[in-house]
Formats: structure tokens, C-alpha cells, sequence
């Protein structure tokens, strides 16, 4: 979802951003649209079963000449609670706000007992009748507990803060690898430990799963139950405040799988699994979420179009409450925006010129810069604005009337306040963007699920921070709000460490008992066990001697016999 651009030209003086209602082709649009009037006071003496039974007459598009005291007369009539439900205490730590959004929303097994139960059965599932190489490492498999699946998961999101190019890059030590070291992965857990519970990393029973190819086949089975949970807890700790937004959102994948997508207009991930979202405008946080499953496995194509059925029911559960939807060309169309209204909610997106039901006369048209056209069907407005390029933007609860204001680099200009409300409201989804992608780990797997996983737990952590905010206000960073959620979810735990095995041999010899220096029996020489290295450096020579301590049985010089028998450490 992109802002609509208003242009600030240097050489572009006042006139330029005159509005300037255009009048052409005002009479009709078209043929096709030439109908017959429908006065908006005439009475309907239609009863709602027989207006439910055919589809409804929108009418034709007409002009508005007077934008400056033009107004829908559209009531607004919003009275639903909003804001976080049932938050956390005022002086509970961030990990208390991110449990909440992974609690489920029947109250049942949080998003930590799900993977515990799961990564273990598909763990027993997998060693059961299988023989194993010597070198694998599931032979060390124990099961996996709540805690030990917490510090896991900390040390998976703590990737995305500590940048390294591989997952074993995090355990590298040594004098090689002083400079990039991180000792704290190794303390909490080793990293075969680490491989090996993402390896049998499991959401899902897969026994339970129906093959592809058959009719019942679900290709989200892998994600099926975290995907269910987190919308029940994204919903149900969060109430949606009246301007919400509908995008998509990328997850970054280039695996092969037949839910790989491409779209060249997002900068962060062009291919990847693409998510329906449903965001508030003003915060970002994330409401509900749906996986595109692609135009041959999401059932026969929908009637209005794709984006038309998104969003319905994206907002099927928050229809007749009110709210004000803000959505790109993607989704937005005439048939939305009506449908949307007949059932209590407002619309606001921009559209393509050439979108079924929109008027005739804006194809083709390019007014003077600063210009509009306005054009009104029933409840539904819609404006041809033209600056650095001409868009066209629908609306049932904006206004034309043009307004005096400042773009994002600070110059004045003069635009369609309906273009002000959807470049103010159009951003949730976008920012619930920049703050996952901030801290998001990149981890290479050949398992596109495991990539949606960690996904929705930087959307958990996103949508706890800005609860937190709603509570405490900006008191705490993004960092530190964060970095205390992964303190908080390794916790204590630790690498046991195996200590060695206990000493059985008695202490030195040559600590113990008296020791005299001796000459030599029939004159022989021996390399003083101490000296011999330093009086090589000096004159090349072995460093023989002809004394030495019968009872160890090491040649010694009379300087080094003392040394020898009292220090604790020898570098012999």
C-alpha cells in the first residue's frame, strides 16, 4: 500500500494548485451510464426480503460541481470499545503482554505447549522403526519440555538482534573467532541440542494429515493450529479501533513450494508466502491474519474478486459496527465499497480508472494539475485527482472539498480532503511491517511453515509492544522492550555441564618424599628437563648435564633441582 504522491515542484507557482473543478462530459458519463435518477428521499415501499432477493439498483454516477459545501451526509455512528482487552498489570514485566498474544483464544494450550506436544510426537513418531547413522545426531534426543522450548524459541528470536551468517556460526569459538564469538548461545544451550529441536520443530500432528491430491487436503495442515491460535489471541486481547486497514504481507521464502508467490513490489521479500491482513490504521497492531493459498487451492474463483472476498471476510466478524476500512487498488471497487455500506462499514482506498462499475468519463482523462473530477453514486464518492499523476480514490465517508496543508517535505499544497484521510489512515499494515522486519532472524529453512512460525511470533511480539504503549505510553524502546521478552523467555536456563572425572592417581613423585641430587653413574650426561629449552635459545646447545635425581629419574642441574620438586606446575 502506497501514499498518494503530492507533487512540490519548485517552478510550479499558486495557480498550479487552484482547484479547478472539471465540467467535461458533465451531463452523462456515458451510455452506460445514462439510467434513469434515483432520488436519494424517494420512499422505498420495497419490503427487506424482496430487496435481499434481487440485487440492488446503484444508480449512475453524477456529477458534484459544488465540492467546497458537498457532503455525503453519511452518519457515522461508532460506539465499540477499542484497545487492549484485559491487559496485563501496569508493572508486569513485556513477557506478560507477549504470553497474552499467544494464549489461544479459547483459553486452551498456548502457542509453548502446542510445539512442546507436537515436536515430541513427531520426535517419536520419527525414531520409531528407523535405524540411525552413527554420526546423526537424533540419537542424543530427549524429549523436550516447557522450558527448554521457551529458551529455544528466546534464542531463535534473539538471531534477528545478533546477526550471524549461519545458525552454527553461534556457537564458534576459539582465538579464530574471538571477535564475533557469542558465548551467551552456548551457555543456555548447546548447539546440537539447538539443531536438533529445530529439526523435529513440528506445530501439527502429521498421521492426521490428508495426502495431496486428495479432496479434503489442506495445504496449511503444517501451520493449521498455530495460525487458528494466534488469531483467536490476536483478536480477543485486542479491540479494533474504528479505521482499520486490509494489505498484504510477505514472508520471505525461496524454498520451492506451490504457496511461493513473487511480487515485485515489495522491496523486503519479492518471493515468499503472502498473508491478508487486517491491521489498525493508527497502531499497526495485527487483528487477523489469512495465508493465500494460491488461485488453484482457495476453492472456485470468487464472484466480485479476489479482493472484494478478502476483505469481506477479513471483516466479517466487524461488519455493522461502524468501522472505516482503508485498502490499496488491490482491493477496492465500487461493488466493495456498497457492500461494505449495506452493511454499516465505511471504505476509503484507491482504485484503478478502468475497475468495473466506475465511471466512464474518468478513462482517459488527465485535468490540469491541482484539478478534480467528482463523481457520486448513492452513498458512494468518487475523485479524479490529478497532481504528479492522475489516481482516483473512492470513498463513502470522505469529502471533496480541497484543503490547504503541508506534504511530507514541508511545502504547502492544496488537495481533496478524502486524499488527506487516505494518506493519514492508509499505513497499518505497512508499519506492522517495519517493526517485525527490525528484529526478524534470517534463518535458512527448507520448510516454509517453520519461516510463517517465526513470522507470527515477531507479529505476537510487535502487537505486545504496542499494547504495552497503549498502557505505559513511549516510556520503553522497541530494543529494550524486546531484549527484555527474550531475558524473560530464556530464564535461567543453563548447560549443564559435564564435570571430569575425579582424580584416582596419587599426587606427583616429585612433590613427595626426599629427593638429593646425584652425579651420574659411569659418566653420562642428561638434558636438564627444565633448562634445556632456554640454553637451546642461548647457544644452540642440548643443555645436558651430568646430575640428576635418581628417584624421578630426570636430569637436573643444581640451579633447577628446587624448582623442580616444589612448584606446582612444570613446563617440562
Amino acid at each position: 500500500m502506497s501514499a498518494v504522491g503530492i507533487g512540490d515542484d519548485d517552478d510550479l507557482g499558486e495557480s498550479d494548485f487552484e482547484s479547478d473543478i472539471s465540467v467535461d462530459s458533465l451531463d452523462s458519463d456515458s451510455e452506460s451510464d445514462s439510467q434513469e435518477e434515483i432520488s436519494d428521499n424517494e420512499e422505498n415501499t420495497e419490503t427487506e426480503e424482496e430487496a435481499g432477493a434481487k440485487p440492488m439498483v446503484r444508480g449512475p454516477w453524477l456529477p458534484v460541481l459544488d465540492t467546497d459545501s458537498f457532503d455525503l451526509g453519511n452518519s457515522i455512528d461508532f460506539a465499540e470499545e477499542c484497545g487492549p482487552v484485559n491487559p496485563p498489570d501496569y508493572h508486569a514485566p513485556p513477557i506478560c503482554y507477549f504470553n497474552q498474544q499467544l494464549r489461544g483464544g479459547d483459553g486452551g494450550v498456548d502457542l509453548f505447549d502446542l510445539l512442546v506436544r507436537e515436536t515430541n510426537r513427531y520426535a517419536e513418531q520419527y525414531l520409531q522403526g528407523r535405524t540411525l547413522s552413527p554420526q546423526s545426531r537424533a540419537r542424543a534426543w530427549r524429549p523436550v519440555d516447557r522450558e527448554e522450548m521457551r529458551a529455544f524459541l528466546g534464542l531463535l528470536l534473539a538471531m534477528g538482534v545478533v546477526r550471524m551468517p549461519t545458525i552454527a556460526s553461534y556457537w564458534n569459538e576459539g582465538d579464530k573467532n574471538w571477535l564475533a564469538s557469542t558465548p551467551s548461545f552456548g551457555g543456555i544451550m548447546p548447539r546440537n541440542r539447538f539443531q536438533v529441536i529445530m529439526r523435529f520443530l513440528h506445530c501439527n500432528d502429521n498421521s492426521v494429515a490428508v495426502p495431496r491430491g486428495q479432496p479434503d487436503h489442506d495445504p496449511l495442515h503444517k501451520i493449521r493450529p498455530v495460525l487458528d491460535l494466534v488469531n483467536g489471541s490476536f483478536a480477543n486481547s485486542h479491540g479494533l479501533a474504528q479505521s482499520v486497514c486490509v494489505d498484504e504481507r510477505m514472508v520471505g521464502f525461496k524454498g520451492r513450494h506451490h504457496l511461493v508467490q513473487y511480487m515485485a513490489n515489495k522491496k523486503a521479500h519479492r518471493w515468499g508466502v503472502k498473508l491478508w491482513i487486517l491491521a489498525e490504521a493508527g497502531t499497526g497492531y495485527t487483528h487477523q491474519v489469512r495465508i493465500y493459498k494460491g488461485r488453484n487451492l482457495g476453492g472456485p474463483p470468487p464472484k466480485e474478486g479476489l479482493g472484494h472476498s478478502v476483505v469481506m471476510d477479513l471483516m466479517e466478524p466487524h461488519l455493522d459496527k461502524g468501522h472505516h476500512i482503508i485498502c490499496d487498488n488491490y482491493f477496492s471497487s465500487p461493488s466493495l465499497c456498497h457492500a461494505l455500506f449495506d452493511r454499516g462499514t465505511f471504505c476509503t482506498g484507491v482504485v484503478a480508472v478502468r475497475r468495473k462499475g466506475m465511471p466512464s468519463s474518468f478513462v482517459g482523462k488527465r485535468p490540469p494539475r491541482g484539478s478534480t473530477i467528482v463523481r457520486r453514486q448513492g452513498p458512494l464518492l468518487a475523485v479524479l485527482f490529478s497532481d504528479r499523476k492522475v489516481f482516483t480514490i473512492l470513498s463513502t465517508m470522505g469529502s471533496p472539498r480541497m484543503e490547504d496543508g503541508l506534504n511530507s517535505r514541508g511545502r504547502s499544497v492544496t488537495l481533496p480532503s478524502v486524499v488527506r484521510l487516505y494518506n493519514t489512515l492508509m499505513g497499518g499494515v505497512d508499519l506492522g511491517d517495519q517493526l517485525i522486519g527490525v528484529y526478524d532472524p534470517q534463518v535458512r529453512s527448507v520448510k516454509l511453515w517453520k519461516k510463517v512460525l517465526i513470522n507470527f511470533l515477531l507479529t505476537a511480539s510487535v502487537n505486545a509492544y504496542q499494547t504495552f504503549l497503549n498502557t505505559h505510553g513511549r516510556t520503553t524502546s522497541r530494543l529494550d522492550f524486546h531484549m527484555s521478552l527474550l531475558h524473560s523467555l530464556v530464564g535461567n536456563t543453563q548447560v549443564k555441564r559435564r564435570t571430569g572425572r575425579p582424580r584416582t592417581q596419587p599426587p606427583s613423585r616429585r612433590l613427595t618424599g626426599c629427593h638429593f641430587i646425584e652425579v651420574l653413574p659411569e659418566g653420562k650426561r642428561k638434558q636438564c628437563v627444565l633448562c634445556r629449552k632456554r640454553q637451546r635459545a642461548i647457544d644452540g646447545s642440548a643443555g645436558k648435564v651430568r646430575t640428576w635425581c635418581p628417584d624421578c629419574h630426570v636430569g637436573l642441574c643444581a640451579r633447577c633441582f628446587r624448582q623442580y620438586h616444589t612448584a606446582d606446575h612444570i613446563e617440562e
